[in-house]
């Protein structure tokens, strides 16, 4: 009994150190949008909404999630991190729950849309300003490999287990396991010390920002814009040809599996070379694979570069995101994290907003994916 005792007291003594609460409760939380998040388009189009609508969900999303950044500062400045991260945990299951009904309450779809976008602003935003905090600028590549590789090392196998559920057990099933992770990964942050912040963004450190971080402000759009691809067109496509969600459930992790081998090595490796090499040979890699899927016609060729993506793609995400944080840390951490916030949502709904022209050709999306790549080589 004594040894149980001294064992959960050294857990819960690691756990007050902001970086370790903040990896564990990424992990789970990982888990939770991997078993759910690339199935969410494909539960729309089981319903019968059309590919036009759902790019329109997303385009309402992100313009909120930009709006609720500066919400969600506030509401950290004023009530806290941790509670911030509860809050966070409310609107989440809300939705999930909304999600639940919405094949009975069609008129839920676009407030769910909105429901996300408050949901994620009050995660993203602690979770960038304690990542940004606790970390050292001279290991920031090891930190940022530990915290992209382990969602992928604990989720390895979730996407496809999240394919299963859905398959057999359906859509109301999956959520409902989804929401029990969501709430087991609050626990880690409930034992994490406070963490002192102060938020006081105004527009003219937003124009400062961006006169000197004017490459990196596109730089971002860009990356707004090759992740959504990634994370929500391309199984939207997928799902449009082969009609087997399984197939998405099989991409998901073969990109975990790349993802969760190559990521700490990158994030180590990122450390001692220069980040932007790194990032070239990222983006050249990344432009053959999107070349390679844009001419793909079997699930064979997309599994094999579904891995090639998750190996790869670690070069982009890796510096990249180091870039961020210790651009972040040089500057008043909460509102760089604000500021950032501006070019991602902007890229996204731009890449929506041109979808809809082009939604009888969803593919045609996979050349923006090689355009914002293309800006990484001269970045």
């Amino acid at each position: 009994m004594n040894i149980n005792n001294r064992y959960i007291g050294t857990i819960l003594t690691k756990l007050q150190n902001w970086r370790i609460a903040i990896y564990t409760m990424h992990a789970v939380d990982g888990m939770a949008g991997s078993l759910i998040g690339i199935f969410i388009p494909i539960y729309f189009l089981s319903l019968g909404y059309s590919v036009a609508q759902i790019f329109i969900f997303f385009i309402i999303n992100n313009l909120l999630i930009l709006l609720f950044f500066f919400v969600a500062g506030w509401v950290a400045q004023r009530f806290g991190l941790l509670q911030t991260l509860v809050m966070r945990l409310i609107f989440l299951l809300i939705n999930l729950v909304l999600l639940y009904y919405l094949k009975n309450q069609p008129s839920f779809f676009y407030f769910i849309s909105a429901l996300s976008a408050i949901e994620l602003a009050l995660y993203w935003f602690p979770l960038h300003v304690v990542f940004a905090k606790s970390s050292e600028l001279d290991t920031m590549g090891k930190h940022v490999g530990s915290l992209f590789a382990l969602p992928s090392l604990v989720g390895l196998f979730i996407p496809l287990i999240g394919a299963g559920i859905t398959a057999w057990l359906g859509f109301s099933a999956l959520f409902l396991f989804a929401g029990i992770i969501y709430l087991i990964s609050i626990i880690p942050v409930i034992f994490m010390a406070k963490i002192p912040i102060v938020v006081n963004i105004n527009f003219d450190r937003i124009l400062t920002y961006l006169r000197n971080y004017k490459k990196y402000f596109v730089a971002e759009f860009f990356q707004g814009i090759s992740s959504e691809v990634e994370g929500y067109i391309l199984p939207i496509f997928l799902f449009l040809t082969f009609n087997d969600i399984l197939t998405i459930g099989f991409i998901g992790t073969f990109l975990s599996l790349g993802s969760a081998i190559f990521t700490l090595f990158i994030g180590k490796l990122s450390d001692k070379i220069d980040r932007k090499q790194m990032l070239r040979a990222g983006a050249l890699a990344m432009i053959l694979i999107w070349v390679g899927r844009y001419f793909s016609i079997n699930q064979i060729s997309f599994f094999m570069l579904s891995i090639a993506s998750g190996f790869l793609g670690a070069l982009i995400s890796v510096p990249f995101n180091s870039i961020f944080y210790i651009n972040a840390k040089k500057s008043d951490v909460e509102d760089f994290v604000i500021f950032r916030e501006i070019p991602i949502s902007l890229g996204r709904v731009v890449l929506y907003s041109t979808g809809l022209l082009l939604v009888s050709q969803v593919k045609i999306t996979f050349l923006f994916s090689m355009a914002a790549y293309l800006f990484m080589l001269i970045f």
